[in-house]
């Protein structure tokens, strides 16, 4: 392509994917609740009333989301049905805000690898793939731990570009403290870990690897801390290390989901799979670069104004793109969440590849409109499809936040329509192997003596499926529905209206829990 026809080709790929990034703000106020954004919100929710996770609430996620999150769940949450709904919307756009700036990042890797145009190509790729948006703009700490596990990958990717010594050693403090912040954010970080020092390894840079796990221990340091100075440091690491440990020994097949995953957005897995390829041959790039543009390595009308990429730079990507690809092996439970890290990786190495790909052809600006016209369409298909409204939900909270009291508890499978209610028992939702038999019998106990005594039940599948018999028949004599899956200790209240638990499932993602 002539760089003429490169610069339209890339504007019209960045415009695209700034209105399909904009038309996610309508959705980020419409869409249903995903059933995991229940149980974060009250996490931080309860970290904002002054709960401190694992010793007064069961938490297995590690605790950075709820500790940064809960300002913005101030304490009328609980007594003005739209200011709580305000507040969910907030946690949202900060989640869409987060989602921006890790598009932002892949451009700038994508150029690294090879121009501009490959950086708006990876962009597109990223921006079309409904897999990615879907989990990204949810209340949950997958958002961020992505942002900071591609801030970590192109602070290293750029540390040959710096001239300065003492530039490049902050280069790597900052890359390791982003990492360790991923980290504290979900546990399914630390299979990027392998890549990204293999990659320093390869290329020699002792010293930037030493840097890094320094900054990488930095936030972890503090944070372990933070929770010794509590009194809770056993607990903080047994249910987010140990704990963790033995719920992933549960495991399934990877294959289904993943083989659904390419079939529904086959361009930036194949494009993806295709640059890894390229990158896996011997790689006779320089490894040290000056600053400023240099076009040697660029085909001819390419539109890069950067630095030729570096081979630790290349390294970096592609080696944490293929450990992150090993982990959905290793991991035992790879849902949706977990492919959020890897994709913006494939998409700046499919990016790369169709870039090329486009230079090779006189008809390149016309394959890439129809292009990426066509994955436009498809993403707002997928996401028109999937689409079931939050409404009915947020009239499910009014509802309990009119007829109880803010101090009114509850248990349930999950917080539901509860949300901003306190728990009346430490594991404050089900929706997994959580508590034990020991652990049942000792809230019904509770329950029968008087010293557990919840307001609401919310009775939905999850509990249906974890609670003993014995507790669902105290709360069949004391409960009485009144709306939904909500169950009060009184009877007068409303009317069957929707199961909170089925709006949440209706999002219908394939193999989805």
């Amino acid at each position: 392509m002539s760089s003429h026809a490169a610069r339209g080709v890339v504007r019209a790929a960045l415009a695209i994917a700034a209105a399909l990034l904009l038309t996610r703000l309508w959705f980020l106020a419409h869409r249903a609740l995903d059933l995991d954004e229940y149980e974060h919100a009250h996490a931080a929710w309860s970290v904002a009333h002054g709960l401190l996770p694992y010793r007064d609430f069961f938490e297995h996620h590690p605790p950075l989301l709820y500790i940064v999150a809960a300002p913005l769940f101030a304490p009328e949450t609980a007594s003005d049905a739209s200011a709580a709904a305000r507040a969910l919307m907030i946690a949202r756009a900060a989640m869409w805000l987060a989602t921006v700036l890790s598009v932002a990042i892949v451009y700038r890797l994508g150029a690294v690898m090879r121009d501009r145009l490959a950086g708006a190509l990876a962009v597109l790729l990223l921006a079309t793939s409904s897999q990615f948006l879907e989990s990204m703009l949810e209340f949950r700490p997958d958002v961020p731990s992505v942002l900071c596990v591609l801030a970590s990958v192109w602070c290293l990717a750029g540390v040959d570009d710096e001239a300065d010594l003492r530039r490049r050693h902050v280069r790597a403090v900052a890359g390791g403290a982003a990492f360790g912040a991923a980290l504290l954010l979900t546990q399914k970080a630390i299979f990027a870990a392998p890549g990204l020092g293999l990659a320093l390894l390869i290329r020699r840079r002792t010293t930037s690897l030493t840097l890094f796990a320094i900054g990488v221990s930095l936030p972890i340091a503090a944070t372990a801390w933070w929770f010794y100075t509590r009194g809770a440091f056993g607990r903080f690491w047994y249910y987010t290390v140990t704990f963790n440990g033995t719920l992933n020994a549960d495991r399934f097949s990877p294959f289904p989901r993943l083989a659904s995953n390419i079939i529904q957005q086959p361009a930036i897995y194949v494009l993806g799979a295709i640059g890894i390829t390229i990158r896996l041959k011997p790689d006779t790039t320089p490894t040290t670069v000056r600053p400023g543009p240099d076009t040697a390595s660029r085909p001819p009308g390419s539109i890069g104004d950067t630095a030729a990429a570096s081979g630790l730079s290349r390294t970096v990507i592609t080696s944490t793109a293929l450990s992150l690809i090993a982990g959905i092996f290793i991991i035992g439970k790879a849902y949706d969440q977990y492919y959020t890290l890897l994709l913006p990786l494939l998409a700046v190495l499919g990016g790369a590849v169709a870039a090329a790909s486009l230079d090779a052809t006189r008809h390149g600006p016309s394959i890439a409109g129809a292009a990426m016209v066509i994955l436009a369409a498809v993403s707002l298909a997928t996401s028109a499809r999937r689409f079931t409204p939050i409404e009915p939900q947020l009239d499910e909270i009014a509802f309990v936040t009119a007829q109880t009291r803010p101090s009114d508890t509850y248990v349930g499978g999950s917080p539901g329509a509860a949300l901003f209610r306190p728990h009346g028992w430490y594991y404050f939702f089900l929706t997994g192997p959580f508590a034990s038999e020991a652990d049942y019998a000792n809230l019904l106990a509770a329950l029968d003596a008087g010293r557990v005594r919840p307001r609401l039940i919310v009775r939905d599948r999850y509990l249906a499926q974890r609670a003993p018999p014995a507790l669902l028949g105290y709360i069949a004599a004391h409960y009485q529905q009144a709306r939904g899956d909500v169950y009060l200790r009184q009877s007068e209240y409303g009317s069957v209206s929707l199961n909170t638990s089925d709006a949440s499932d209706r999002l219908d993602r394939p193999f989805t829990r």
